[in-house]
């Protein structure tokens, strides 16, 4: 599931996916996890890939003649996020209905006026 695509303009196209709570669901036939948890990986794995390209990219632009196992003196790359490890037990059985409320910021669908930036323009308080 590759999610959407939305023309911005005659000869402009923006691809997108759908948030992974939602491909989930599909993928395990109505069970998810819950929306801060994939949240939470997403998070950590664009920090590993940032810090792992950072050091693949400073390793590229330093002379090591020729060889590529010298790559640890340009840096350490970081063990990347498991997704076991934000992930531990077994999907939950949602609605998904439920499932939408929670990627949107929402306790419910209701009031929902199909505007596609919902979650941006909603204040979510947390205590």
């Amino acid at each position: 599931m590759e999610g959407g695509v939305t023309q911005l303009s005659s000869v402009s196209w923006q691809i997108s996916r759908f948030h992974y709570a939602i491909e989930d669901w599909f993928r395990y036939k109505g069970r998810t996890f819950e929306v801060n948890k994939y949240d939470r990986f997403h998070r950590a794995h664009t920090k590993w890939e940032r810090k792992a390209s950072t050091v693949e990219i400073n390793h590229q632009f330093e002379a090591h003649e020729g060889s590529s196992q010298d790559r640890e003196k340009c840096g350490e790359v970081p063990d990347e996020p498991l997704r076991k490890d934000y992930f531990p037990e077994e999907p939950r059985s949602r609605l998904l209905s439920e499932v939408l409320a929670s990627v949107i910021g929402g306790g419910h669908l209701d009031g929902v006026d199909g505007d596609p930036n919902a979650r941006c323009c909603k204040k979510i308080r947390r205590s």
